[in-house]
């Protein structure tokens, strides 16, 4: 009985604490609407309304004509049935006197900023990685010896092992184990490669298992005139527990240059995607990595034999913690289109890692702010539309990138002793803008300013949003009637035309 009595009390004392709380500090929910409403514009009745009875709640109302502007009726109108949360308008509580209203509801940007400077203060903690490797390599046969007969083949086997430990202010500490193993078919006369198979595997407990391998083989070479002619073979294939496949290549490849150099391959790729990140907020940031290593190696007969340490730390932050940049809504988007630091009233659908062998881009999705209207003629929706198409664009930004490293080696031999001392330094920008180099499509589609030649033109207008109008036959044919279509690319320029989309499909079936 004693224990059921406590039992009792505690639960009793629990809610007495709840109730309590509730009273003296009440919760109060915020965002989870537009906002606060004006009475008026909850309480708008039509003036031609004559029912004194709601015929679905039963609440008297009554409705009492006033004047008439134009042929345009004011009415004061009346309901019951206030509640707790109502308040009174200027003309009494449960009383109205509206003409009828629009109540806008702002989407992105305001559709009338016109170069108004938007502020953003942005902070994240820097990003710091600290960590070491230790390094083991060993090579057999690296290249051709003279106790080897002329013109013959040999094997040339090289690999490393590496084990390093890191700790992230993020994600926390982490370790790394990779192997790394090659081994190649060399010609002893000029240590030319007849073929290579090699592989690497790279263990993170925070990135997981990640593996790759590959194989590539020259088909030929010969010397036509000046002219060194190469051809060969390639495939590679890599793979993480995590993410999946990341990419396969099969290719063939074929050069020739004078002087007897050998320029870099050309082949095809398939790169698969990436697994899905946030979208990237556009910040400048600052990125300074230093690092520091010695390496020992020893030279025998027909092998060498190494190890190394190394040091490293990474830092990334923002670049600036306050950004200020113009912002030109969608009523005023043909002259922000000049500016490269301007922010554009637009979003991203679905935005995913920009590759450049996935032609699958995230759809930038316009933002025009919506109008609801109520009057005595009835009520409805409308928006802002704009004549021709438009090329949107993040605002532009640049990237720092310092890097510092300092290194040093000794290397042992039966002929002697050698050492050295590295030091380098590298300092990078990458800047994010506008695409405007060799962009013939930008010419014709950009967003179209107001016509000084042609006062029947409107590059802007407002509609009801559905109503229905006439295509344009020629505009409509020109992109294509119904059949998607994209920009056409030629190399690293576009060009100022459609072409019908490939890689496209649909379901949908046209009769």
């Amino acid at each position: 009985m004693k224990y059921r009595n406590t039992k009792r009390k505690r639960i009793a004392l629990l809610l007495l604490i709840i109730t309590s709380v509730n009273i003296l500090t009440p919760s109060v929910s915020y965002a989870l609407t537009s906002g606060p409403v004006q009475p008026e514009t909850k309480g708008f009745q039509p003036a031609g309304v004559s029912d004194m009875v709601d015929l679905s709640s039963g609440d008297f109302k009554y409705n009492i004509p006033l004047l008439d502007i134009d042929g345009y009726p004011i009415n004061l109108n009346y309901a019951s049935g206030v509640g707790v949360d109502d308040e009174a308008s200027w003309v009494g509580l449960g009383w109205s006197l509206n003409p009828g209203s629009i109540n806008r509801q702002v989407r992105g940007l305001p559709d009338d900023f016109l170069g108004d400077k938007v502020e953003t203060d942005h902070w994240t903690k820097p990003k710091e990685t600290v960590g070491g490797r230790i390094t083991a390599k060993f090579e057999l046969l690296g290249s051709g010896t003279s106790l080897l007969p002329a013109s013959s083949l040999y094997p040339s086997i090289g690999g490393t092992l590496t084990y390093g430990i890191y700790s992230d202010n993020y994600t926390g500490i982490g370790a790394e184990l990779g192997v790394n193993a090659g081994i190649s078919l060399m010609r002893s006369n000029d240590d030319a490669k007849v073929a290579g198979l090699g592989f690497d595997v790279l263990s993170d407990t925070q990135k997981g298992v990640g593996g790759s391998a590959a194989f590539d083989m020259p088909i030929g070479q010969k010397v036509v005139g000046d002219l060194l002619e190469i051809s060969g073979f390639s495939t590679s294939i890599g793979m993480n527990t995590r993410s999946g496949l990341k990419s396969a290549t099969l290719g063939l490849s074929f050069s020739a240059n004078p002087g007897l150099s050998i320029p870099g391959e050309i082949g095809s790729t398939i790169t698969y995607n990436t697994e899905p990140i946030s979208p990237k907020v556009q910040i400048p940031y600052h990125t300074s990595y230093n690092s520091y290593n010695i390496d020992l190696g020893l030279a025998g007969f027909l092998s060498f034999g190494g190890g190394g340490l190394t040091g490293y730390k990474n830092v990334r932050q923002v670049k600036s913690e306050q950004a200020i940049n113009p912002g030109y809504g969608f009523l005023y988007a043909d002259l922000g289109k000049t500016n490269p630091t301007a922010l554009m009233d637009f979003i991203r659908e679905n935005e995913n890692p920009i590759i450049p062998t996935i032609p699958n881009l995230a759809v930038p999705v316009q933002m025009p702010d919506l109008f609801s209207y109520s009057s005595q003629s009835g009520s409805g929706q409308f928006r802002l539309y704009r004549g021709g198409t438009g090329i949107y664009f993040d605002n532009e930004v640049q990237d720092e990138y310092d890097s510092n490293s300092l290194g040093g080696d000794i290397g042992l031999s039966p002929v002697g002793v050698h050492g050295g001392l590295t030091y380098n330094n590298q300092t990078s920008k990458t800047t994010g803008s506008k695409w405007t180099s060799e962009n013939g499509y930008q010419t014709y589609g950009e967003f179209q300013s107001r016509s000084t030649t042609d006062p029947n033109s409107q590059h802007v207008y407002f509609r009801p949003v559905g109503e229905k109008n006439l295509m344009d036959a020629p505009v409509l044919g020109y992109m294509g009637n119904t059949d998607a279509v994209e920009v056409s690319i030629a190399g690293k320029s576009a060009l100022p035309g459609f072409r019908k989309a490939a890689n496209f499909y649909t379901s949908v079936s046209r009769s």
